[in-house]
C-alpha cells in the first residue's frame, strides 16, 4: 500500500520488489481498501475529524472577532492568548 499510493510505483514495480505476481499486488491493494473502507465506515474516524476541524475553526472565528473588535480593552488578553493557543491546536491537526 505504501509503494504503491506513496511512492505511486506501479504494481509491477512492487511486485518485483515484493517477489510476488502483479496479481498478488492487486489482490493485496484491493483486501486492505476493502479493510481500511470497512473499518472507517464502522468507527467513522474521518468525519469525526472533519467535524472537529469545523468546530474549531469555528470557535477560532468566533474569537478573533472578538479580538479584532475589542483588542485594546485589558480582558480581552486572556482571549487573545486562548485564540493563539487555538490557532496552534488547528494547525497541528489540520495541517495548516
Amino acid at each position: 500500500m505504501d509503494q504503491y499510493y506513496n511512492f505511486d510505483l506501479s504494481m509491477q514495480e512492487i511486485a518485483e520488489n515484493v517477489g510476488i505476481s502483479k496479481q498478488g499486488v492487486h489482490d493485496f491493494i484491493k483486501r486492505s481498501e476493502h479493510t481500511l473502507n470497512s473499518t472507517e465506515d464502522k468507527l467513522k474516524l474521518l468525519e469525526r475529524q472533519n467535524n472537529m476541524q469545523v468546530d474549531l475553526k469555528k470557535l477560532y472565528k468566533q474569537i478573533d472577532d472578538i479580538c479584532h473588535n475589542q483588542n485594546d480593552h485589558p480582558a480581552y488578553k486572556s482571549l487573545f492568548a486562548i485564540k493563539e493557543e487555538l490557532e496552534n491546536i488547528i494547525n497541528e491537526y489540520t495541517g495548516g
